[in-house]
């Protein structure tokens, strides 16, 4: 989810998994760390209303100071279809807006970033990206309209197909060698039995 202990100006409802603009503009990190070498994270976002964004990830450098600073940025902005990084902006993709769903694919081991549109890949954005944590990112920017963005990051089912070798970015993802309680309901559920007043219980 994205974490609301990391903002600057957003309204974060939903679990950590809805995003508005409380003033412009606004900005917030996700809680969960993609460390280098281990693997591929993908996550998705879906756009309500507005125009400008910019999605992607950030490091980890000044964890808590409400995402200032564009240190270890890399995104896809919405407006024009550029991508960011620390540095530069350069001409990358399409645009997109409200109703489209835009998602990223970092691998974490060759230290490549893409980028999607609608199910649609925009190709390698970046490369070398694999020297420091990361975690999810988004800036939103009110161009006439208030923005609104949804986050997907595996707790329901993707809006198009997980690439190939790529993991989502959710607690039961990451826990070690992927173990997990898939039922918990079997583990905690309350044994009922009528006493008979003549076995030890």
């Amino acid at each position: 989810p994205t974490g609301a202990s990391d903002e600057s100006d957003a309204t974060i409802t939903n679990g950590g998994l809805e995003m508005t603009q409380a003033s412009d503009p606004c900005r917030a990190r996700g809680t969960h760390v993609m460390s280098p070498n281990t693997g591929k994270y993908y996550y998705e976002m879906e756009v309500q209303t507005g125009s400008s964004y910019v999605f992607g990830m950030k490091s980890t450098l000044r964890l808590g100071s409400g995402t200032s600073g564009n240190e270890g940025r890399y995104g896809y902005y919405g407006h024009n279809g550029y991508k960011n990084d620390a540095s530069s902006s350069t001409s990358y993709g399409a645009t997109y807006g409200g109703g489209d769903k835009v998602a990223i694919l970092y691998d974490s081991d060759s230290g490549e970033v893409y980028f999607y549109k609608n199910g649609a890949s925009q190709g390698l954005a970046f490369t070398g990206v694999n020297t420091t944590d990361y975690q999810p990112f988004v800036y939103l920017d009110n161009y006439g309209t208030a923005p609104i963005v949804h986050f997907n990051f595996g707790q329901r089912p993707f809006k198009y197909t997980l690439p190939i070798g790529a993991k989502k970015l959710n607690s039961v993802s990451l826990l070690p060698n992927n173990l997990s309680i898939i039922r918990p309901q079997r583990h905690f559920d309350t044994l009922l039995y009528t006493g008979n007043d003549s076995s030890d219980r």
